[in-house]
Order: structure tokens, then C-alpha cells, then sequence
């Protein structure tokens, strides 16, 4: 059977129609599953429950370290590393460590979680981003939900590396469905800062789930920070220190 050039260059035209088609769908499945809300459940239940006392103990720890420090400039050899065992590093997740540990909370090191932890208020102590990520999620304790003393993941919005965690201070469900969220992290700019945005878990795609305020809400402490820590970065998801 001979093919003309029409019926040739119709045949080009097609396969490429169903194979850019397909490219689509791949495309879309890949993004969706960035979403926080399909990743972690949306039976997840909203309901507001109380911070056990133990959490709230810690997160006044953080808060006096906060503000003692006052945004000095630390050295990256401190308080927090040499608690740790280590030098200068990079400190945001052992800041968070150090704060459980003044409060006796439980800290888990890798090596610890299996089988899994039988504590209902643990955290972890771990170094490095993506390991305790890791971490949290193996024990299926990563939430698309923030609580008051919930490790907040951050990764990049290009690749979804993990980068930097922070303690949720508190966290307020507006009536859009997003929540407002003060957290307070160390490491930032050398220091230990407070921070306020908005946090969308219904995002559809969780690279998006992140918006700041254009000034800070009335009554609130003049020193949190509103401006992005880095607009490049998304919240990854949440490390449920207690259920």
C-alpha cells in the first residue's frame, strides 16, 4: 500500500497529538502528588485540640531563647551545637532538639525508630534536613497540618529538597480555609527569628502553598518577620511531635 505524503504527515501530526497528550497526563500526575493535602489525607481531621502542657513548656523555651538572644548574631559554634556534640554547623534542627531536650521531651535518634516510637509526645534528634524528614514520615508522623510545637519542614519549591525546619509557635485556621502561623527558628541569618505567613493545606500544588502578609495584623508583636525568609522554599510538611 502506498502512503502519500498527506496521509504520511497526518500520521506525524496524530502520534504527536497523543504522545504530547500523554506528556500532559504524566505532567499532571507528577505535580498532583506535591500536594500536602492528597500526600497526607484529607480525612485528616481539622478539630482544634489542646497543647499538652510538655510542648507548651518547650515552646516557651524557644521563645525565651528568642527573644535572650535579642537577633544577635551568633557564631556558628554555640549553645545549641556544643549541646549537640558538634562545632560550626548548620544548626535549625538541633536548636529544635535542644529546646525538647531542656523540657525532657524524648528525643529519638535514627537508629531508635524501629520499632516505631510507643511515646505520644517524642521528637528527634537529627541534623540533618532530609533525614529527619525521613524520620517523621517513617513513623507517620508528618502532618499537612499545623499545630502549636510541630516541626515545619521547608524544601524548595524546584525539587522539593528539604532545607530548614522551624517550631510552629502557634497556628490559627482562618475562615478561607489557610491558617496563620508564627514560627521560630534558628538559624536564620545566624540568629533565632519569628516569623508569621499564611499556609494554604488545600493547595493545589504544594510548591504554591505559601503567601506573606503586607503588614502585620493589629495587636501582633512588632517583631515578627513578614517578609519571605526565601521565595524560592514551600512548607514540605509538618512533623507531628504529639498526636
Amino acid at each position: 500500500m502506498v502512503i502519500t505524503m498527506g496521509k504520511r504527515i497526518g500520521i506525524i501530526v496524530c502520534v504527536l497529538l497523543l504522545c504530547l497528550g500523554q506528556s500532559a497526563q504524566a505532567g499532571d500526575k507528577r505535580m498532583s502528588k506535591y500536594s500536602a493535602w492528597e500526600v497526607y489525607g484529607q480525612d485528616e481531621q481539622l478539630e482544634i485540640k489542646e497543647t499538652p502542657d510538655v510542648i507548651q513548656r518547650m515552646l516557651d523555651t524557644a521563645y525565651d531563647e528568642y527573644t535572650r538572644v535579642g537577633g544577635k548574631r551568633l557564631k556558628r559554634a554555640n549553645t545549641y551545637t556544643r549541646w549537640y556534640g558538634v562545632g560550626g554547623v548548620a544548626w535549625c534542627s538541633i536548636f529544635i532538639a535542644w529546646c525538647s531536650a531542656k523540657q525532657d521531651i524524648t528525643l529519638y535518634l535514627l537508629k531508635d525508630i524501629s520499632p516505631k516510637p510507643d511515646e505520644e509526645i517524642f521528637n528527634f534528634k537529627v541534623r540533618f534536613i532530609p533525614p529527619l524528614f525521613n524520620a517523621f514520615e517513617s513513623v507517620g508522623r508528618i502532618s499537612a497540618v499545623p499545630r502549636p510545637g510541630y516541626t515545619v519542614i521547608y524544601a524548595t519549591r524546584a525539587g522539593l529538597w528539604e532545607m530548614h525546619v522551624g517550631i510552629v509557635y502557634s497556628a490559627q485556621l482562618q475562615a478561607d480555609g489557610r491558617y496563620l502561623i508564627e514560627t521560630i527558628e534558628g538559624n536564620q541569618g545566624n540568629t533565632i527569628r519569628h516569623y508569621l505567613f499564611l499556609y494554604d493545606p488545600h493547595a493545589p500544588f504544594q510548591q504554591g502553598n505559601m503567601s506573606f502578609l503586607e503588614s502585620l495584623p493589629e495587636g501582633a508583636d512588632e517583631q515578627l518577620i513578614i517578609t519571605p525568609r526565601n521565595t524560592s522554599w514551600c512548607v514540605k510538611g509538618f512533623g507531628a511531635t504529639w498526636k
